[in-house]
């Protein structure tokens, strides 16, 4: 196992839910910290033409996945996705992962 970087980008639906956004934003922080095991650290931001980068790092690629395939067990899953999808545009998402050496 070796650490791993994610870097995910996304649009918003529209400028105006910048804030929407960085609320969201920072539950995933708060969650990550608290709930992910083999999580690192987490830092976003957004460039001039509105695009907004994620930057994840994992202890492993294993413990990112089994994170990430817990979240649709949770109760509050498809509330917090409604959310996500509100002020996310789902269809400029793009995602990389790397591994870290």
């Amino acid at each position: 196992m070796s650490d791993i970087k994610i870097i995910t980008t996304h649009k918003l639906n529209t400028p105006e839910l910048l804030e929407a956004w960085r609320c969201i934003s920072a539950d995933i922080t708060a969650d990550l910290k608290a709930n992910a095991k083999g999580f690192v650290s987490r830092e976003s931001g957004i460039d001039e033409e509105g695009t907004i980068y994620c930057i994840l790092q994992w202890n492993s690629r294993e413990e990112s996945e089994a994170f990430m395939q817990s979240l649709p067990m949770r109760p509050d899953f498809m509330e917090k996705m409604a959310e996500f999808t509100r002020v996310v545009n789902l269809e400029t998402m793009s995602k990389k992962i790397i591994d870290l050496f």
